[in-house]
């Protein structure tokens, strides 16, 4: 029997999930209602659902429902996330990794455990401080590559040009129109 599994005796807790709402709204309403005080509830759970408890089972009954809905709340995150990557079969690692921050991270919202989450949070940081940095490291080697491309063809056109130059020299007459407007179409490519 889990912490959450209600002894059969148990009036409040055997009541059904919608009946535990109710309860729980009485003492934590939604925006703008009205909290009331267990004495309070002592007189309308009666009304409600025609058992009478005693302000100390009506305490020790909150603190288990405050259990129960934090289990609940867990497990329905566990399952949307089971859920989640069931739809791909091909998760990838980095995928499973986002998912389990992701549950660790609202376990410790759901905990009030702040050291939980902001853990969470700065390694979510890291990873993303990391994957720029990648990026950054592939922008810069792409940049070096294009920057070694552009030397080398610079390096070629300027042999080629020494090339031309000692041809031309060497030559009686010089360079006619016809190979002037050849060479510097083969520099134009380059």
């Amino acid at each position: 029997m889990s912490t959450t599994d209600p002894r059969a005796d148990a009036k409040l807790q055997n009541l059904p999930e919608e009946a535990l709402q109710d309860l729980w709204r009485f003492r934590h309403p939604e925006e703008g209602g009205e909290k009331l005080t267990l004495e309070a509830i002592c007189v309308e759970v009666p009304r409600l659902y025609g058992v009478t408890v005693s302000l100390s089972s009506l305490h020790s009954f909150y603190r288990w429902l405050e259990v129960k809905r934090r289990l609940d709340q867990r497990q329905d995150l566990a399952n949307q996330l089971k859920l989640d990557l069931a739809k791909d079969p091909e998760v990838s690692e980095a995928q499973i990794r986002a998912a389990g921050q992701r549950l660790f991270m609202a376990e410790g919202i759901l905990d009030k455990d702040s050291k939980v989450f902001f853990d969470m949070v700065k390694i979510g940081q890291a990873e993303t401080k990391l994957k720029q940095n990648e990026r950054r490291l592939k922008q810069t080697d792409q940049s070096l590559e294009n920057e070694s491309r552009r030397v080398n063809l610079l390096e070629q056109k300027a042999a080629f040009a020494d090339e031309v130059k000692k041809a031309a020299e060497n030559r009686i007459g010089g360079v006619t129109a016809e190979e002037m407007a050849e060479i510097e179409r083969k520099l134009k490519l380059m």
